[in-house]
């Protein structure tokens, strides 16, 4: 990622480090860095990987919008992301969860057309897994 005018201009010792989920920690300048805020209180931190070029998007508290904020890292325009506009409810995935679905789609025996059914007739059993 090129260096704009912009980021040269940053105060002598503020650093931006964000953490890439494929690479770790990466250095990126100011206006690499944009934040989302949502309707309430949630807000997401949105940057281009400078060693991978791979978007990522990571979930903020308040404070780190203030602080951000502080050190010149202003909110996008534009359309917020949907996830910071989805309903969340019950505990997020885990890796094993998806792996585990991912071998269970894997079996040959799986049953595509129990699953069509219960989406389409609304199922309870549906709505506790989702």
């Amino acid at each position: 990622m090129a260096e704009s005018a912009d980021d040269r201009l940053e105060p002598a010792g503020l650093r931006f480090e964000a953490r890439c989920a494929w690479c770790g920690p990466v250095a990126v300048g100011r206006n690499g860095l944009g934040i989302h805020l949502g309707s309430g209180s949630e807000a997401l931190l949105e940057f281009v990987c400078p060693r991978c070029t791979h978007l990522n998007v990571r979930l903020l508290r308040s404070a780190d919008v203030a602080t951000l904020t502080l050190a010149g890292v202003h909110p996008v325009g534009g359309p917020a992301p949907l996830e910071l506009l989805e309903e969340r409810s019950g505990p997020p995935i885990a890796w094993d969860d998806l792996l585990d679905l991912h071998q269970d789609l894997a079996q040959p025996d799986w049953r595509w057309k129990e699953l069509e059914r219960a989406v389409a007739s609304g199922s309870d059993r549906m709505k506790e897994v989702a």
